[in-house]
């Protein structure tokens, strides 16, 4: 192929002047050229409409880079408008060419060592296929222009293809390096090989260089689409729903709108395929046929045009394939809003800048000047105007100005400090500066639409007090009369502006929550749930400082109507807000309470269900989330110790100081007094009359038996916390008291509630008869009858009258029953009689007596135990006792510990101290049957009798041997005999009478010291420290001053009866060896790994030489140990000492 000159023609007209003169050789070359470009269309499958508008506009390019024979141009230059295809028809045709190319996006690359070392990646081929190269060239790190030539070099000397950088976006190249854009110009002769740079832009050539005397390139322009060609492209993405014909005249609409301000193709296919579906609405509907085009436009032709203010608000790509609903761009909007603060003054700006924008100049007057005139109404014909806002248009930085300090309503200076934030806004994003020829007069542009200056103006609106007096109390109008029919979008963007003008304080509370409350009507669960959450909010920040008394109480007055309301989701709803608040602990009155128990008596089911678990669920607090364990404590002395062995770093120093922090916390939290809050039940004003009317309610309603235990539970917690009397209470609970009766334990956990020592035992004993006949037999299984006499043993914890001694009996005897769970159930039941009537029990029952059980008197019902001195107040006359309880610390964890007990009584000797394994006789099932006293007396009854089987032996062996008797001497011997024993007896007995009187004249001598101490003497927290440890000990120290552990179930008893101590069922253990394995490994979680303990705080790190020499083999260690053992006296000497400085220097 022949080339006369080294610079080909720009353009078609002069190739075709140039074949006219020398036809021969430029002919030949231009169709060798277009056939070729056909061809490679061919196998691509393109049409030359989707890309580029002419064929022959790229035939000039192909004739450029397509022959690999011939050397490359320096350069070419591609400019043309956005999405004609230029980008894409050069890497195809790069790729059907097999050429070594580059493609880079100057926008994504930030200096030129980005832009070198990106090239350089791609150009180099996989190092499989040439490892010689990867070897020579090295690393791909390049920081200057001389190392990236020497690398092209090379990569051009072992790969022989031509190389082409194509530099996409080089328009912003002017922002980078000046002398990089002469560089690539030039690159073909700077390194002396066959390479090509391609510059792809949208702007012409003379706008992307910055300096002169450049190298000029080889142009070559893609043209833009005509309407024609931009209508068949839209064309091919149609739906296929519905025909060309109904597609083609909406493009036909489309582009009379769109092509005059967008010739973007990206952007008019997003925007065709959104609008489609608004533009067959009525088609679909059937209002309107599809050859009716001037009724389709009618329905379009608003939305086409409110969407010209958009279309260059979205980014721009080509998966534009995702729908984008408004409500959603709102949202993004209003969060790009809220994601950044601007400065006060700054909103303002930004707000002149729309309305500058967005409005026509000559209207500034008649809209922001106060005092403008009043246009004259004019007789003539009103011509019909479309919309007065266009734009968005640029504007004067004078009119900027203007209209700020017209908004603005205060006198401000327009300084360097105010004009200073225009630059900033710029670099937000939110203002253009639009290029002019006029220097002294800069034009701005509004790059924000409405939406985001409608949410920055919100903040900026209570500034404007006087504008907004009526405006509050006109929303609030319009909402209370309109509220059942306004729209839902509509009415809570009413209710979020009222809340935006409370939190600016321009509205008050009781007007906008009451306000809130009656829109709880409303049938929008959306807006309920809103209005619910913005009241708990507003009264808990009103009350957040100090309690507001006069707005609480207006309010919980609306609250009371409220519950009273007949529509059940307000009633409820209102409910549940005084709920929360108790919870949060804002209204936590008496008055919240006693509302809160109004709703127990709505006829709204829903009311009563949330009041009645309210009085339910607030009775106990969990404190296990106040409560921290030791463990998560810091320990102080492991972190200083390893501060001061390691490395001293600013870190350690930290971390050292931020544990002291939390162990001065720790403390302090320990050391704060508890808070307690009050049940809510403890606050009714009339428990009385409520319980009344809720058994009453109870009686006449048919409810379902869900709610009926609720209720239920609730009166039986009133009961039993305030001593009520309601005697039809308990027949009601006693037809229910059946084992297969549903929920029974819950049943019989509400009888054993309601019992206290004020119910008459009459009334009580029916229930309790009913209770055992029912499920303490024998034909019942054993969980039944645990079951039945765990639920006896709390009723008679609460009202031990109840129990008669024949009854008593014959439950203690279920003590020696075959199941443990029977057995453990009866022994706690005689477990609470021996502490309060132990009289009432058999002998071998009651245990060994106790001080505090020897000094106790049965009381008879309505009788009050009342005392005229303090109890225990006489250890106070011995001023050197100790009533303490001495724990051997250091042996608390052996089994054979000593508990000493010391006194200084006359009375007590050193014989009589018994230690915990002599004395301690209660088994592990909490059932301490100590029957000493018992077993001495049946033991010198034996012995009594072994001595007369003794001596009837003698007489018998006597007669044996022939030694015969007379009855007189048997009979003497009887009566000595019987002499004997009754001489015992008496002793026994005067024994016993002497113990009881010096007992009660101990008694009595206490109780007199004691009334002495109470009457003649102010006592101290310390006193009652002594008074208390000597009643504990009196609970714990048998009459002979042993140790006796207490019962656990005794200590602590609560307000109210737990439903596991009535579930509580003791199980015999499997045997089996699968259940005592699974048993010992659920023991083992959580404990330590037996063997040797890794000392190190932080198991990762590293070990020390010494560690891993006991893992290397002999032979990687032998000529170190030969070293040692060559070492001489004076060389050990050294290693000694410097071993143990070390040591020193480790404490």
């Amino acid at each position: 192929m022949v080339r006369h000159n080294n610079q080909l023609p720009d353009n078609i007209p002069q190739l075709q002047n140039l074949i006219k003169r020398d036809p021969e050789s430029y002919k030949e070359e231009f169709l060798q050229q277009y056939l070729h470009y056909k061809a490679t269309l061919d196998i691509f499958n393109l049409a030359p409409n989707k890309f580029n508008k002419s064929l022959d506009e790229l035939v000039i390019f192909l004739t450029q880079v397509s022959i690999q024979d011939e050397p490359m141009p320096n350069s070419i230059f591609i400019y043309g408008h956005v999405a004609t295809g230029k980008s894409l028809v050069i890497l195809h045709l790069l790729k059907y060419l097999q050429y070594n190319f580059s493609i880079v996006n100057c926008i994504e690359h930030i200096n030129n060592k980005h832009i070198f070392e990106y090239i350089l990646n791609d150009l180099i081929p996989d190092p499989i296929s040439s490892p010689s190269l990867t070897d020579n060239i090295g690393s791909l790190k390049c920081d200057n222009i001389v190392t990236f030539i020497t690398k092209l070099q090379l990569i051009s000397k072992y790969d022989n293809r031509p190389i082409v950088i194509v530099l996409d976006k080089c328009m912003h190249m002017r922002d980078t390096d000046n002398h990089l854009l002469p560089v690539f110009l030039r690159l073909k002769e700077l390194s002396n090989i066959n390479v090509c740079t391609i510059f792809v832009s949208n702007m012409v050539w003379e706008k992307c260089y910055t300096q002169i005397g450049l190298f000029e390139p080889i142009k070559i322009h893609c043209a833009q689409y005509t309407r024609e060609e931009i209508l068949d492209i839209l064309l091919s993405y149609k739906s296929q729903d519905y025909s060309d014909s109904i597609y083609k005249n909406y493009l036909n609409l489309f582009l009379s709108v769109f092509y005059r301000f967008c010739r973007d193709l990206n952007e008019l296919r997003y925007m065709a395929k959104i609008n489609f579906n608004k533009y067959i609405e009525p088609i679909k509907s059937g209002l309107v046929r599809e050859d009716d085009v001037s009724g389709l436009w009618r329905n379009i032709s608003t939305t086409l045009i409110s969407n010209l203010e958009v279309i260059y608000l979205r980014v721009s790509t080509e998966d534009f394939v995702q729908h984008s609903h408004v409500s959603k761009e709102i949202e993004s909007t209003a969060k790009l809003a809220l994601s950044f603060e601007l400065p006060f003054y700054a909103k303002y700006i930004l707000i002149a800048a729309y309305l500058a924008s967005y409005n026509p100049s000559k209207e500034d007057k008649a809209i922001f000047m106060k005092l403008s005139s009043k246009k004259k109404k004019k007789i003539s014909r009103k011509k019909t105007t479309t919309n007065i806002q266009s734009g968005p248009c640029s504007f004067p930085i004078s009119r900027l100005l203007a209209i700020f300090c017209t908004i603005l309503d205060e006198k401000v200076d327009v300084n360097a400090i105010l004009l200073a934030q225009i630059p900033t806004m710029y670099q937000l994003g939110l203002l253009a500066s639009i290029d002019n020829n006029n220097l002294d007069e800069p034009k701005l542009k509004c790059c924000v639409n409405y939406n985001f200056v409608s949410i920055i103006a919100k903040t900026v609106a209570h500034c404007y007090p006087d504008e907004l007096k009526t405006f509050p109390q006109e929303i609030i109008d319009t909402l209370q009369k309109h509220n059942t029919v306004l729209d839902n979008d509509m009415r809570m963007t009413f209710c979020k502006a009222l809340i935006q003008m409370r939190n600016k304080y321009l509205l008050e509370p009781i007007t906008l929550l009451s306000l809130f409350f009656e829109l709880l009507r409303c049938q929008d669960k959306a807006l309920r749930q809103f209005l619910q959450t913005h009241i708990i909010t507003d009264i808990k920040n009103i009350n957040a400082k100090h309690k507001n008394a006069k707005v609480n109480t207006a309010l919980q007055n609306f609250i009371f109507t409220m519950l009273k309301d007949t529509n059940a989701r307000a009633a409820k709803m209102s409910a549940d807000v005084m709920i929360e608040l108790y919870k949060k602990n804002v209204w936590n009155d008496v008055k919240t309470v006693n509302i809160i128990s109004t709703g127990c008596f709505s006829k709204i089911t829903k009311v009563v269900v949330t009041s009645l678990k309210f009085f339910l669920g607030n009775d106990e607090e969990n404190e296990d989330n106040e409560s921290s364990d030791s463990d998560d404590e810091p320990n102080i002395k492991e972190v200083m110790m390893a501060n001061k062995v390691n490395k001293k770093t600013k870190k350690r120093e930290k971390m050292l100081k931020k544990a002291k922090q939390l162990l001065v916390k720790s403390k302090k939290k320990k050391m704060k007094a508890p808070q307690f809050n009050f049940s809510a039940l403890h606050l009714i004003h009339d428990p009385q009359g409520f319980a009344e009317k809720l058994f009453k309610q109870l009686e006449k309603n048919n409810d379902r038996f869900e709610i009926k235990l609720m209720t239920l539970d609730v009166i039986s917690r009133l009961i039993g916390l305030h001593n009520l009397f309601l005697f039809n209470f308990y027949p009601y609970l006693q037809r229910f008291l059946q084992p297969h009766q549903r929920e029974v334990t819950k049943l019989l956990q509400f009888v054993a509630q309601a019992s206290h020592e004020l119910v008459p035992p009459d009334v009580l004993e029916p229930v309790l008869k009913t209770l055992v006949n029912n499920f303490v037999t024998e034909r019942n299984s054993g969980d039944v009858i645990a079951i039945g006499l765990n639920a006896v043993r709390e009723i008679c914890s609460r009202c031990p009258l109840v129990m008669n001694a024949d009854l008593l009996k014959d439950l203690a005897q279920y003590k020696h029953y075959r199941e443990r769970s029977v057995m453990m159930a009866a022994s706690s039941l005689i477990t609470v009689y021996r502490q309060t009537m132990p009289n009432l029990l058999h002998k071998k029952y009651r245990g060994r007596p106790t001080e505090a059980t020897i000094n106790l008197d049965t009381l008879k019902y309505g009788e009050v135990a009342a005392n005229d001195f303090v109890p225990g107040a006489e250890v106070l006359l011995n001023n050197n006792c100790n009533d303490t309880l001495e724990i051997d610390s250091e042996n608390s964890e052996d089994e054979d510990q000593w508990i000493d007990v010391q006194d200084n009584n006359e009375e007590i000797n050193e014989e009589d101290w018994v230690t915990d394994d002599e004395t301690d006789v209660s088994s592990d099932d909490h059932s301490t049957d100590d029957e000493n006293n018992i077993e001495d007396k049946e033991q010198k009854q034996k012995d009594c009798k072994k001595e007369v089987d003794i001596e009837n032996k003698k007489e018998h062996e006597l007669s044996e041997e022939g030694v015969k008797t007379n009855k007189s001497r048997l009979k003497t011997r009887e009566k000595k005999r019987d002499k004997k024993l009754r001489r015992r007896k008496q002793k026994e007995e005067r024994k016993a009478k002497v113990k009881v009187q010096k007992r009660e004249e101990l008694t009595a001598e206490k109780k007199v010291q004691a009334s002495l101490v109470s009457v003649e003497r102010l006592l101290s927290d310390e006193d009652f420290k002594r008074i208390d440890m000597a009643l504990v000990k009196q609970q714990i120290m048998p009459a002979k001053f042993g140790v006796k552990r207490p019962h656990s179930s005794d200590e602590n008893r609560g307000e109210l009866v737990k439903l596991g101590d009535i579930e509580n069922i003791h199980k015999k253990r499997r045997h089996d060896k699968e259940a005592r394995l699974e048993t010992v490994k659920k023991s083992q979680e959580g404990r330590e790994k037996f063997g040797y303990k890794d000392g190190r705080q932080n198991p990762l790190c590293s070990k020390t030489n010494r560690e891993k020499k006991k893992n290397k083999n002999y032979q990687m260690i032998k000529h170190k140990l030969t070293g040692k053992v060559k070492r001489s006296f004076k060389d050990k000497q050294i290693a000694l000492r410097n071993y143990l400085l070390k040591q020193k220097k480790m404490k």
